[in-house]
């Protein structure tokens, strides 16, 4: 059984290069910051390829005396003997090869989720990984909770019966310019590599591999998928999906909903619901974990979701460098998302939003494009198992008839 245990403090600190500080890079860079504060690592160097754009984050990463370097393979020319961890929260079509450069240099390494495009990609870092005898972590946060792991002991033990359905729900507008941020964003492929950019396989991937974990027979397994039905819309102008429906079947007879969009007009927390056939679990993003047992009033459990999950991720990274047994996401395990998303993009085609549903409104500075009705919609589909083509008024049929939805 995997354990939390608290660092000790007088453990040396893990010397640790960055590449990226800009977009998400920035929660990295700050929690780089605290670790160093905290004397749990070292920051020796940092990739930074528009230091023009970040000439105050330069300046102080320089003043703590970390190096910078405009190039990812020269940094690690320089740095390999000095170094022991490299942090990679960039592009999906970099993971592979920063990741296998890394390893290859003797370093370990924490690549932002998902760990890569294909399981092809993925068994090429595996490879690496084992050559150097080093260690690969993956930036699907959650898996390093302790409250993820306690809620999978709860359902192993019985405590909701026997778990009959899993259902994800999330809606997460998206601006134009989260499109345009940079050029793989929203892209199948990218200068003909593969990215896979998607709700799916991006901002949502937790919570996909949250449902593929719990549903899992034993503490250590995923989800068997036996099959599978799956409708992707795009509603955004981008080449991918923004918007995902899915149902799922398990070998042991669990159903896996899925229903999760950028192109909703309003805000739905993540949430992920465990039902059984004796009670229920509800992790949500806002308000918490909570159980029910049978017709029960929903109780806020005492493993509570935390705030900022990557502070275990970072801190369980450190842990394992230093012979602990933490929680962690290895390859491996980010491998089952990846397998997913693999025959999702198998399973159905990409069906575009018709422009007559589509409308576009201004908050702040952000333009949003949101499909009329997609947040209730979505809600509805979630609450009674269902897919969107499956809730009434049936959304299959009105892109069929080309009917705008109300």
């Amino acid at each position: 059984m995997l354990t939390t245990l608290t660092m000790n403090h007088t453990q040396t600190p893990v010397s640790t290069a960055l590449v990226g500080i800009s977009g998400y890079g920035r929660l990295y860079y700050d929690a780089m910051l605290r670790l160093r504060e905290a004397g749990k690592i070292r920051l020796e160097a940092a990739t930074v390829i528009n230091q023009e754009q970040e000439k105050e984050r330069c300046a102080h990463l320089r003043a703590l005396g970390c190096r910078i370097y405009d190039n990812y393979d020269r940094m690690l020319e320089a740095e390999r003997s000095h170094l022991r961890l490299c942090c990679l929260p960039t592009g999906i079509n970099w993971h592979k090869s920063m990741t296998v450069a890394a390893l290859e240099a003797g370093l370990n390494v924490l690549v932002e989720k998902p760990a890569a495009a294909t399981l092809a990609d993925i068994a090429q870092m595996c490879e690496a990984r084992d050559r150097a005898g080093r260690q690969a972590f993956v930036g699907f946060q959650h898996m390093y909770v302790p409250a993820l792991r306690a809620v999978k002991q709860r359902v192993l033990r019985g405590e909701l019966g026997k778990v009959t359905r899993l259902r994800v729900h999330v809606q997460w507008p998206r601006a134009l310019s989260y499109y345009a941020r940079t050029g793989w964003a929203g892209r199948l492929f990218y200068h003909d590599e593969p990215v896979l950019d998607s709700p799916a396989n991006n901002a949502m991937a937790h919570f996909i591999l949250m449902a593929l974990y719990w549903a899992g027979t034993t503490e250590d397994e995923f989800a068997d998928i036996e099959d599978m039905q799956v409708q992707l819309y795009q509603a955004q102008t981008i080449e991918s999906f923004d918007t995902f429906s899915a149902r799922v079947r398990t070998s042991d007879a669990k159903e896996l909903i899925f229903n999760m969009s950028h192109s909703s007009e309003r805000m739905s927390p993540a949430q992920v619901m465990i039902d059984g056939t004796e009670g229920s679990i509800r992790w949500n993003e806002a308000s918490g974990l909570s159980h029910r047992v049978l017709g029960g009033e929903w109780l806020l459990s005492a493993d509570d979701v935390p705030k900022d999950n990557r502070k275990f991720m970072f801190e369980n990274v450190l842990e394992r460098l230093h012979g602990g047994t933490t929680p962690i996401c290895t390859l491996e395990m980010a491998a089952q998302h990846t397998a997913f998303i693999e025959r999702v993009h198998a399973s159905a085609e990409i069906t575009p939003v018709p422009e007559a549903w589509i409308r576009q409104r201004m908050v702040g500075t952000e333009e949003f494009r949101f499909v009329s009705g997609l947040t209730e919609q979505l809600k509805l589909a979630d609450e009674q198992g269902l897919l969107l083509s499956e809730v009434s008024p049936a959304w299959q049929e009105q892109l069929k008839s080309g009917v705008v939805p109300l």
